[in-house]
């Protein structure tokens, strides 16, 4: 599928006079860097003539626990979309020009995510970003794909060509910057899920999938497709460990 990011140089919704209401669902561990809060928080505090903004935000007890709080929450409020965000990512791109300067714009990047539901019917987009990991830094985003053991998993989308274009389906992504209908959340609690039998977020032992996968796993199964949008980049903020032997750790904070 090819689609391509309209002009945003008058940012409204579409033809809807109704502004949608996006609740940004944030886990976090209680600090935050003052670089995310200066790029990040703040901006995304300010109001927008195309939509409305809540916020809820959960500390992290574990992390599948806050999403299953956070999504319980949005679907006991009247918003029509979920932003997923972490607290250590920052926008790139698209940017806009604060005197010399380009400097990225997450209002911007919402936008963004938006127009591109909006304009195809999908449900579930995630910006573009690197995973913190060991080895590679690759993209946050994952096909399925039997591994050398001969067992079902992963790995990681190198690249992608025409006529995907900058916007494409992937099966698993990190949440780090995600827009979400609501109606995949009442999806899978129709089918069960939202218990303490059956989360929407699960991440049983640290060798099964995370929390993150599980989740777009089911709703996959129920017919929700992933998609990426590589128009909205993001920095993956951490802390980089360097051994004596000469190899970096990433480590898990």
């Amino acid at each position: 599928m090819a689609w391509n990011i309209p002009s945003t140089d008058n940012i409204t919704s579409s033809s809807s006079s109704k502004k949608p209401l996006i609740q940004i669902l944030l886990p976090h561990r209680g600090k935050w860097e003052a670089e995310w809060v200066e790029a990040t928080w703040k901006p995304m505090s300010y109001p927008l003539p195309w939509c409305d903004k809540t916020f809820s935000l959960c500390r992290i007890p574990s992390l599948p626990n806050a999403r299953n709080t956070l999504a319980q929450q949005l679907l006991n409020g009247d918003a029509d979309y979920a932003l997923w965000m972490d607290d250590d990512h920052i926008v790139e791109s698209p940017t806009v020009k604060i005197g010399d300067v380009e400097i990225g714009e997450p209002n911007l990047a919402l936008n963004y995510l938006y127009k591109a539901l909006e304009e195809t019917g999908e449900s579930i987009v995630t910006g573009l970003y690197r995973a913190k990991q060991q080895h590679g830094f690759n993209y946050a985003i994952w096909k399925h794909a039997i591994q050398p053991d001969g067992k079902p998993g992963f790995i990681h989308v190198q690249q992608w060509e025409p006529p995907q274009a900058n916007f494409f389906s992937v099966d698993v992504a990190g949440f780090g910057m995600m827009l979400m209908h609501r109606r995949v959340l009442e999806a899978m609690r129709d089918a069960g899920y939202g218990t303490k039998e059956k989360p929407f977020f699960s991440w049983e032992h640290p060798n099964s999938m995370s929390e993150d996968f599980d989740f777009l796993v089911k709703a996959a199964s129920l017919g929700f497709k992933t998609w990426c949008l590589t128009d909205v980049k993001l920095s993956h903020m951490g802390l980089l460990v360097i051994g004596v032997d000469g190899n970096v750790r990433v480590p898990r904070v």
